[in-house]
């Protein structure tokens, strides 16, 4: 019986410690409770050895406590995550938006781009980031045509497949697909962006 109650209070220690990844000073708290816990249980055995009832009735007390922390943490962790996620929903929409915008008219719509690469900065993920910030640079760095400005579809592909891969989404089938066709090259002489291989 006890070994049973001991295996399931390992469990509930491996699921905090995956929450806590982030957050070491509140597993450290929680697991600070639990040692005084199972402290308080072996002095209740060893004061109550006589009479199992009050040993089994101080264990079934000290596991409702664990199970009202983690079930408060885990909710707590839950809407956290919930919260974070719509941030970056916000973010990464408001991103492709400006993105489509950038990539018709790249010298109209950088500053709005960089604002909302400025806004991922707080809830995007980095790979994010770094693919954004990077085709802005390279757009940035092109000299190469004065009329067009061309805009490498694999960077702008990466963007999308980072921002998927961060809202776990599957990318697989995507990986093998190519941008080219979304956005036609422009006639001449409205300077403006288009995609290229």
């Amino acid at each position: 019986m006890y070994y049973a109650n001991i295996g399931s209070i390992s469990i509930l220690i491996r699921k905090g410690v995956s929450m806590f990844k982030k957050n070491w000073s509140q597993l450290l708290v929680y697991v600070g409770i639990f040692v005084l816990l199972i402290m308080a249980v072996i002095i209740a055995y060893k004061i109550f050895t006589d009479n199992q009832q009050i040993v089994a009735a101080i264990i079934g007390a000290i596991g409702a406590v664990i199970a009202v922390l983690f079930t408060a943490t885990s909710n707590q962790y839950e809407t956290r995550k919930q919260r974070q996620h719509q941030l970056k929903q916000e973010n990464y929409k408001e991103l492709i938006n400006n993105l489509v915008e950038y990539i018709h008219k790249p010298k109209d719509n950088e500053r709005a781009l960089a604002k909302t690469l400025f806004s991922s900065w707080t809830v995007g993920s980095q790979d994010v980031v770094i693919s954004t910030q990077e085709l802005i640079n390279s757009v940035r760095e092109d000299k190469s045509n004065e009329v067009y400005i061309k805009i490498d579809s694999g960077s702008v592909k990466k963007i999308l497949l980072e921002i998927r891969k961060d809202l776990e989404f599957d990318c697989d089938k995507l990986k093998e697909t190519t941008l080219k066709g979304a956005f036609s090259t422009p006639n001449p002489p409205n300077p403006e962006g288009y995609l290229s291989d």
